[in-house]
């Protein structure tokens, strides 16, 4: 009774398998799509045709087309998740079909289904940032700007009266009735005519302007 507990316990939770739909294409004589089917029932699959009820509700598809002689096969499995592409071939001539075929094929469509059961959670990036404690405000004193021409302190502004004079631009103009001093007069000398000592020849002397 003991050993039939354990066993039970040991066993895979085959009944919890979800479906797939089944496709197969076999030109191989000794290889039909039953036998396929049914080597994936014994592997813990629930495999559906594609004229099953219950196929349009099924979100993932097996396509296995096997080779001319039946010891390779080309597995494609289409989830939500996309494609994924996988090459069996016997290492056996007499293996048995549930050996290098079903058994790579679930293993395969639970690996799928194990990767897209894992929730998927969205990190806060500001979750384990501690908050910075706001820091108390100091009042500063205004700081006088210093001219950095200037060598010596300036001294503090007092709180009298500035009187700035304005100086009169015209106060030192010379008067209306004052005379204009004399004006030097300056004869311009002669303008030299540049023909009159040319002696070149083919040189024509320019017209006057009319």
């Amino acid at each position: 009774m003991i050993v039939g507990c354990l066993a039970a316990l040991s066993a895979p939770a085959f009944a919890q398998e979800l479906p797939v739909v089944v496709v197969v294409e076999s030109s191989a004589r000794q290889v039909s799509a039953g036998q396929v089917r049914e080597g994936l029932r014994e592997v813990g699959l629930t495999p559906l045709s594609m004229a099953s009820p219950q196929a349009a509700s099924v979100r993932d598809t097996l396509t296995v087309a096997v080779d001319g002689d039946g010891r390779a096969a080309t597995v494609h499995l289409r989830t939500p998740r996309g494609v994924e592409v996988r090459f069996l071939r016997a290492r056996e001539a007499r293996a048995p079909l549930r050996t290098w075929l079903a058994a790579p094929i679930a293993a395969l469509v639970r690996a799928n289904r194990a990767v897209r059961n894992v929730p998927q959670e969205v990190a806060d990036p500001w979750e384990n940032v501690a908050p910075r404690t706001a820091r108390p405000h100091r009042s500063v004193p205004s700081v006088e700007v210093l001219d950095p021409w200037s060598s010596q302190h300036p001294a503090s502004a007092s709180t009298g009266a500035i009187n700035v004079e304005v100086l009169d631009p015209w106060r030192d103009a010379p008067r209306a009735n004052t005379p204009a001093p004399p004006v030097e007069r300056v004869d311009s000398p002669a303008v030299v005519d540049p023909w009159s000592s040319e002696t070149g020849d083919g040189l024509t002397r320019p017209r006057p302007a009319s």
